[in-house]
């Protein structure tokens, strides 16, 4: 794992970041000035022969590690990439809990990895949205 902090003007950071964000170029960039600007903000990156092929982002609230954006480039998922950066991280920042919001497309990936998980209020229209937990023990 490695800080991609002072990277995240390199496409491969870039392009991960946009997978997980649904979001037009303005969002994205309001995200990367986040990562870049707010001490709160972590973002670190998965290498696999010299290319970052994961990212893993989070804000840091006191002891709560909240995940905002994590992605596996396409070639790689299906592979422990995803569950080894949350592990990593944990292991790195030694969080008392991890929690994350996410939807549909993302909640079994969470459970998988030992988060529970809660159905919450629709945040969009028609989109079912989840908040996962993982209490660190």
């Amino acid at each position: 794992m490695i800080n991609v902090k002072n990277q995240l003007d390199q496409s491969e950071i870039i392009e991960l970041l946009a997978m997980c964000t649904f979001s037009d170029s303005n969002r994205l960039e309001e995200i990367v000035q986040n990562y870049k600007n707010e001490d709160d903000y972590k973002i670190y990156g998965f290498e696999k022969e010299g290319m970052v092929v994961g990212i893993i982002g989070f804000q840091m609230n006191g002891n709560q590690m909240e995940i905002k954006h994590i992605a596996v480039s396409p070639e790689q998922r299906y592979k422990g990439i995803g569950s080894l950066m949350i592990n990593a991280m944990m292991n790195i920042i030694k969080p008392i809990q991890v929690v994350s919001e996410t939807d549909d497309d993302a909640v079994d990936f969470y459970r998988s990895s030992g988060f529970t998980v809660y159905s919450i209020d629709e945040k969009y229209p028609g989109v079912e949205r989840y908040r996962c937990v993982f209490e660190v023990e």
